[in-house]
């Protein structure tokens, strides 16, 4: 489901063409295998298939973001950035490791690490390309509205 998940005191929302990004994944393994293992050697090309695909698919459906009353909770591989509404200091673009080539918008937060704050990107992009005027936003604007300085009350 790429649709955002309501529940009472939570929204979940999954990353955007998560199957595409799927098959173009599979695709690019599988012809970089064929391309470079030795010919002949079809049981190594499915031993490496069957470790790179199921770890593709976790890749691609483990991302994931939760939006509650309280705070914000982005899932991504193998990490988890967890922030109250009130550690959001703004929202910026800048580009991230799954998308080399594109800005992505997202909310820089504050989280406490031990005794010190580190500063962390929570990538909203990803889950829409207009989030802004999508659920997302809405919710977004509702919980944070000092990330969306100047805006009068009303849609996002």
């Amino acid at each position: 489901m790429d649709e955002g998940t309501q529940h009472a005191s939570h929204a979940v929302f999954y990353q955007k063409r998560r199957s595409s990004l799927l098959l173009i994944g599979a695709f690019v393994i599988l012809t970089w295998l064929v391309y470079f293992l030795p010919r002949g050697s079809l049981p190594l090309l499915w031993l490496v298939l069957s470790i790179m695909m199921p770890a593709l698919i976790f890749v691609a459906y483990r991302r994931r973001l939760t939006l509650t009353d309280s705070g914000i909770e982005y899932r991504s591989s193998f990490s988890t950035v967890r922030a109250q509404w009130s550690q959001s200091d703004s929202i910026v673009a800048r580009r991230v490791l799954s998308t080399a080539f594109i800005n992505v918008e997202g909310i820089m937060v504050r989280t406490l690490e031990g005794p010190q704050f580190h500063r962390a990107f929570i990538p909203l992009s990803l889950f829409g390309n207009k989030w802004r005027e999508e659920q997302l936003g809405q919710i977004v604007w509702a919980k944070a509205p000092h990330l969306f300085p100047g805006r009068a009350t009303g849609a996002a």
